[in-house]
């Protein structure tokens, strides 16, 4: 559908590609299925598991603004962006057939949400990879030294990810 803060046409689901802005989708104008491009859509309810981002939003601003100077114009304004409409809670399930089981009773037939899921798996794979050169320990040295430097290449698209929630995740 088309995006209510800035008119992008191809905006989907719950983030517009465009802006960067955070959406209900059904705050979508002339919504469609992206798929077959049918407008008759019908909303349903659905219980759902939320990161609760409004409560590290403190911390995350001090941690955005400590890289202004290493960060693109770009990523520092999106962050920033986020942090001044106000963090708010972000739904890291979905109502999939695909993905990540959550282990959590009563959420059986739920996985996770990709960008929930994948910024864990960075620290996974680097655990793993840690093993297979026999010294287990040694991914602390990259994800928890302070003097570890961090390069990412990243769309705009995925700069909320990487800049406010996957700290976010980290932090709490």
């Amino acid at each position: 559908g088309t995006c209510p803060k800035c008119g992008y046409e191809r905006a989907r689901g719950d983030q517009c590609e465009a802006c960067a802005s955070l959406l209900d989708p059904a705050q979508l104008k002339d919504p469609r299925c992206a798929i077959c491009g049918k407008s008759n859509l019908e909303t349903q309810k659905s219980e759902q598991l939320f990161l609760k981002l409004p409560k590290a939003a403190d911390r995350v601003a001090e941690w955005v603004e400590s890289k202004d100077g290493h960060w693109s114009r770009s990523a520092m304004g999106i962050a920033r962006k986020w942090i001044a409409e106000g963090l708010r809670e972000r739904c890291i399930t979905r109502d999939l057939e695909w993905g990540i089981p959550v282990p959590l009773e009563g959420f059986e037939d739920k996985v996770f949400y990709v960008w929930f899921d994948a910024p864990i798996g960075y620290i996974g794979i680097s655990m793993e990879w840690a093993e297979q050169q026999g010294d287990p320990d040694v991914w602390e040295t990259y994800w928890k030294d302070p003097d570890t430097k961090l390069v990412q290449f990243l769309g705009k698209d995925n700069v909320p990810f990487h800049a406010v929630i996957f700290p976010a995740m980290i932090m709490g």
